[in-house]
């Protein structure tokens, strides 16, 4: 499941339980009329939709004043080009050259999960950055742990996807890591001897950032322990994974690799 991810649209249930809709395997060929699929089966078709996305693209970086200030018009330009691969800036949002003079927010697609709560923690880093309450780490820190982080991303991911879609992250990992960049990530142990039912929720709720408003800069820690006790979930399958996921990391912890946790 790690290695993939899903639809973020709960339509296309609907339509496959109360419009006939069918999923449908791999197209084998096209003919003029009609699609013939992996399975043999053939469907007579007016349209077809390519939804293959789009492009990152930064253009307006390239209409820097190249005559006033060449060297600086260089920089941002080359900026520019490589940033249209999402995860080789660091943490998703900037570029080694130019530190957080320059900020990317946004270029994070979750494998499941939204975008938004993940934005919303870039920008909340990016704030910090700009008024000095925290500090980036010299450059050759930022590139090595840029080339780590492209490396994790493929072994969870694969090389195929990571390669296609330059912004797919883990909404988890992800936001775990900005946390700790901002100061908002909560003590998970001293949350479960203190709160036990909001460590619980935090552990096998669903996904969402509430918890990151518990602690640290912008918390609002009222507010996210009313969201996180309110929040609807399926208490035995979670309970089940939770129980996985703790035998996971013993098994880790005897040194089976494989069962390493992708946090």
């Amino acid at each position: 499941m790690i290695s993939t991810y899903g639809t973020k649209n709960a339509n296309l249930v609907e339509a496959i339980v109360h419009h006939r809709c069918e999923r449908k395997p791999g197209i084998r060929e096209l003919t003029e009329k009609k699609v013939i699929f992996d399975d043999g089966s053939e469907e007579v078709v007016d349209l077809i939709v390519c939804c293959t996305g789009f492009r990152n693209e930064f253009q307006f970086l390239d209409t820097v004043d190249k005559e006033a200030d060449p060297t600086h018009a260089k920089i941002v330009c080359k900026v520019g080009k490589e940033a249209r691969i999402s995860h080789d800036l660091y943490k998703h949002c900037i570029h080694p050259d130019t530190g957080s003079e320059l900020f990317f927010v946004g270029f994070v697609r979750p494998a499941f999960g939204a975008i938004p709560p993940l934005s919303e923690m870039q920008a909340r880093w990016c704030a910090l950055l700009c008024s000095n309450k925290v500090k980036l780490p010299d450059k050759e820190t930022i590139v090595r742990q840029c080339k780590q982080y492209v490396d994790y991303l493929e072994s969870q991911f694969t090389p195929y996807r990571t390669d296609r879609i330059v912004t797919l992250v883990d909404h988890v990992a992800y936001s775990d890591d900005i946390s700790r960049s901002i100061g908002c990530r909560p003590n998970m142990i001293k949350l479960f001897f203190t709160e036990p039912y909001i460590w619980i929720k935090c552990m096998c709720g669903p996904m969402m950032n509430a918890q990151y408003r518990l602690v640290g800069p912008h918390n609002k820690p009222e507010q996210a322990r009313q969201v996180l006790r309110e929040a609807k979930w399926i208490k035995h399958i979670n309970l089940l994974f939770l129980f996985m996921l703790n035998f996971y990391a013993l098994f880790w912890f005897c040194g089976l690799e494989s069962c390493k946790p992708p946090t």
